[in-house]
């Protein structure tokens, strides 16, 4: 992992934040804040209630509180949070220009975004593998009318939030997969892919290429691996 850098300077900035985390998920970024912050006050996002199914399933209970809300018009008031988080969700969200505006809205004068991003460039060879196979999920998402990106080059993302943000700091955070044998994993995968590009409605060349591109991609795993992508940190304020 790394994110040093983000981590010395929070901790120097604040004591027992207000932190929000705009698309929570399964957690992921906010963890590291945890850490960092325990007597923190914690409130996380999500569109809808799917994200609760997966810790009932798996017995589980969520790290922080969350409220399900529309992260376009969030239910808060201005100036309320010290920190807020975004994390691996920049390539999920069409209308980027209005949840910049809402963070800007929520957030403290003297507080900070965190954006967490992971990039498509200047990747390992277990990166690309990873990057390649997440990039399939978004073409297969995307015909089923789920809005997925593919995910952006450190240069494009920083641009981006430029035109919303200052950027006070850029760092890194890294994650290594112990894994030796991937060849479970590929199975696994395997199976769902060809389950989904078989649902998919579009012709049978398509599916074919589809199913060609995902076997490439699967080989790749199975022969070098796959580790997550690099995530950008950037540090930003208002």
């Amino acid at each position: 992992m790394e994110m040093g850098k983000t981590k010395e300077f929070l901790k120097k900035r604040f004591m027992k934040p207000s932190v929000l985390d705009v698309g929570t998920g399964l957690g992921g970024l906010v963890n590291e804040f945890l850490e960092i912050f325990p007597e923190g006050n914690f409130i996380g996002i999500e569109s809808d209630e799917t994200v609760f199914e997966h810790y009932k399933k798996h017995g589980e209970e969520p790290a922080i509180e969350i409220k399900i809300m529309d992260a376009e018009k969030m239910d808060f008031e201005d100036n309320s949070f010290d920190i807020v988080i975004l994390s691996n969700t920049f390539h999920h969200i069409k209308n980027k220009g209005k949840i910049f505006d809402e963070i800007k809205r929520v957030l403290k004068d003297d507080g900070v975004f965190i954006l967490g991003e992971m990039r498509s460039d200047d990747l390992s060879q277990k990166q690309k593998n990873h990057r390649d196979l997440h990039h399939l999920s978004a073409e297969i998402d995307m015909h089923n009318g789920i809005y997925h990106e593919n995910t952006y080059t450190e240069e494009e993302i920083v641009d981006f939030v430029s035109d919303f943000f200052d950027v006070l700091l850029k760092d890194y955070l890294d994650y290594e997969s112990d894994v030796s044998d991937y060849t479970d994993m590929v199975n696994r995968l395997r199976d769902i892919l060809d389950k989904k590009i078989d649902k998919l409605d579009i012709g049978n060349d398509d599916k074919k290429s589809s199913s060609n591109k995902a076997d490439e991609i699967l080989e790749n795993i199975l022969e070098n691996g796959k580790d997550i992508p690099t995530m950008v940190i950037l540090t930003l304020k208002k």
